[in-house]
């Protein structure tokens, strides 16, 4: 069972023979959209040039008699017939000469290719390693300024007790006044003896 070109079964050639019904479908071709699929019954029937089908009014819903049915597996056979004489008339022979340049451009072709892609994965590992080594100089300077490696270094963090202000300057505590000092590991509840500025 073959399909058709709009991708619905159809039967071959030789087992069934068109025969009188209706029309349930006319959908234009994928491959050629100047021709269109005919159905008759739910069952692909024939395909022809889409002005042959405007030109006979074929439409879903139009009953077709065997006459008619025969008349266009004519005009589907002329047109098949056509195509193949013209695509056998465009042919043309090539000379030698021809088929030598074109091989040799066909091979200049997949060299450049080649070129172009190992280039390319050159390119690509370059850039690979560029980034790679950006974003470990990037991690380490977020770890660098993460708190807890500047807690690590020897460096505490110092916030007034009652409202957990950090403190960075001297001036803003008093004699007396209770802070908390966060530590690398632990930390200290402390009162304040005297300032220095």
């Amino acid at each position: 069972m073959r399909r058709d070109t709009t991708g619905q079964r159809r039967q071959p050639r030789e087992e069934r023979p068109i025969t009188a019904g209706t029309i349930t479908q006319v959908q234009a071709t994928q491959r050629d959209p100047e021709r269109v699929s005919v159905f008759i019954d739910g069952v692909f029937a024939l395909a022809l040039p889409a002005i042959v089908a405007v030109q006979r009014g074929l439409r879903s819903g139009v009953e077709l008699d065997e006459a008619a049915v025969r008349e266009l597996e004519g005009l589907a056979e002329a047109e098949r017939a056509t195509e193949a004489a013209v695509t056998f008339v465009a042919y043309r022979p090539r000379s030698e000469r021809e088929v030598r340049e074109g091989i040799r451009h066909f091979w200049a072709y997949c060299t450049y290719l080649d070129d172009l892609t190992g280039d390319l994965a050159h390119n690509f590992q370059l850039y690979m390693r560029n980034a790679r080594v950006k974003f470990e100089g990037l991690s380490q300077r977020i770890g660098d300024l993460n708190p807890t490696a500047i807690l690590k270094r020897g460096y505490s963090i110092t916030a007034k007790a009652g409202t957990g202000a950090v403190v960075t300057d001297a001036a803003a505590v008093s004699a007396g006044e209770a802070l908390s000092i966060t530590l690398h590991r632990g930390g200290l509840d402390v009162s304040v003896v005297n300032r220095k500025t």
